[in-house]
């Protein structure tokens, strides 16, 4: 599919832009420049077209902060795939000495660029955006991001640059790369696509958006999630620490499989803890793995596995990979153990079901305080969520834990859920 990248200097609405075009709230809006820090992508559906919507960080041309420069490395990442250019303008602050910058940028590229002049809600700002056309392109168009206004005709423009195409394949697969901050979730996806994809800082909280990126690895698409680093409440300094929450939350549920990263050097955590539980309460396949191995003696690493395997007792059906993003070594096992768990979630055969049906009522004693016995009539496994299953049985009554605890174990004994949690329903 084809591009389209939103560029502009900071706090002039390329987040807002991205948002309502979604009609959908995606990237972090806030009033601070620089909250969008890497790319984000999306796939866009309008006027009979399928394009990829990339947001991007805001361009300072001339600042020489180190975070800055990173922030026009991934802009100018973007813009290399780019098919079509938004470029976003402010027209209550006019045309600004940074704008012309960016606009010197842009010409030198044979890629066609829209300029919006965002924050025109009336109809005296609209005129007022005429003013961009000095930047030195053709197209100008006026728009309200907050009053939804112009946004029709800014897509009507940028679908006239893009061809007729159909829509993206419903065979997806996702995983989202979630874990406390600055355990290396941006360190391992940039490994893996072997170039920089995303930030990389050793600041805790770099990722601050839930990032996509699509990758082919075994001839199969994957769309990796890399998400905030998950703080516990009680340290959130800012409201927009609560949003990042938030985003990485959104990321698990969309996910298809989770991949929990923790620090191998270090002691597990309760937070590590506590974002497993996240992750099983919304019953996601999942995958541990323990990164920053590279800080461990190799005699040791035997050692460091069987500790968290045992502070994680709780966890022993979800597999547990050692890897170093740095020099990666283990960083495809991951992959293949994704596409493992991908094959094993997939509906189970009718009669091993009956059997393990039979097995459960002959073993597990249900309702004891009846006369008449209570019996396991069927156990129904979801078309939609294959790791759920709902459980009917002759009469109602509360299921104890230990009896649940006896149908997941007779199940996994048949079938290969690793890292694949089971869900019942009663």
């Amino acid at each position: 599919m084809k591009k389209v990248v939103i560029i502009g200097r900071p706090n002039v609405g390329k987040s807002s832009l991205f948002n309502v075009i979604l009609r959908k709230r995606i990237a972090i809006v806030d009033d601070k420049p620089g909250i969008t820090r890497d790319r984000n992508y999306a796939i866009v559906q309008y006027g009979g077209r399928y394009f990829y919507l990339i947001d991007t960080g805001g361009i300072i041309p001339d600042d020489e902060d180190d975070f800055s420069r990173s922030i026009v490395k991934q802009v100018d990442f973007a813009l290399s795939e780019a098919d079509v250019i938004i470029f976003i303008t402010d027209v209550k602050e006019g045309n600004n000495p940074f704008d012309k910058d960016i606009a010197n940028t842009l010409r030198n590229r044979d890629i066609p660029v829209i300029v919006t002049a965002n924050k025109a809600d009336n109809e005296e700002r609209a005129l007022e955006s005429a003013e961009f056309h000095s930047l030195g392109f053709e197209d100008v168009y006026p728009v309200s991001c907050l009053h939804k206004i112009g946004i029709n005709d800014l897509l009507d423009k940028v679908i006239s640059y893009l061809p007729v195409t159909k829509p993206p394949t419903e065979n997806k697969l996702s995983i989202a790369i979630v874990g406390k901050p600055n355990v290396g979730k941006s360190s391992y996806i940039n490994k893996i696509l072997k170039k920089e994809r995303l930030i990389v800082s050793d600041i805790p909280g770099t990722t601050r958006d839930s990032i996509d990126t699509l990758i082919k690895y075994k001839n199969r698409e994957i769309y990796i999630i890399d998400t905030a680093g998950i703080k516990h409440k009680s340290k959130f300094k800012e409201h927009i620490d609560y949003y990042m929450y938030l985003r990485a939350i959104n990321s698990v549920e969309k996910a298809n499989i989770v991949v929990l990263m923790m620090d191998a050097s270090q002691k597990l955590t309760t937070q590590d803890k506590r974002i497993f539980n996240i992750i099983e309460k919304l019953g996601k396949p999942l995958i541990i793995v323990l990164n920053k191995t590279d800080l461990i003696p190799s005699e040791m690493r035997n050692q460091v596995r069987k500790y968290f395997q045992s502070e994680l007792h709780f966890a022993s059906y979800v597999p547990i990979v050692m890897i170093s993003a740095l020099e990666g070594r283990g960083i495809y096992k991951v992959l293949d153990m994704v596409l493992k768990i991908e094959y094993n979630l997939k509906k189970l055969d009718n009669e091993t079901m009956r059997n393990i049906l039979i097995d459960i009522n002959n073993h597990v004693p249900f309702g004891l305080k009846f006369k008449k016995p209570v019996k396991l009539l069927s156990i129904s496994q979801s078309k939609r969520k294959l790791n759920h299953f709902t459980l009917r049985f002759n009469k109602k009554f509360e299921i104890k834990d230990f009896q649940l605890k006896y149908i997941e174990k007779r199940i996994r004994k048949e079938f290969p859920f690793e890292g694949i949690p089971l869900i019942f329903y009663t």
